[in-house]
């Protein structure tokens, strides 16, 4: 799994995050509209921060722990 990295912050699109998380990417949508996880909008993408999905799953939010 590639991760797009903008500087010090990666960043997962929505497929690599439904499959880190193992949710549909409805389930996504459904957790950005109760506030549970923050897109990213990049050009005519969404983007979530690895951090916020380390976070969100009680992971450490260190980099080497985001690589999945």
């Amino acid at each position: 799994m590639t991760t797009l990295d903008t500087g010090r912050l990666q960043c997962l699109d929505r497929k690599q995050t439904s499959s880190l998380l193992r949710v549909n990417i409805r389930t996504l949508q459904r957790m950005e509209r109760r506030g549970e996880l923050k897109p990213r909008r990049i050009g005519g993408s969404v983007r979530y921060l690895a951090t916020d999905i380390a976070s969100l799953v009680g992971m450490t939010a260190r980099g080497a722990a985001c690589n999945v």
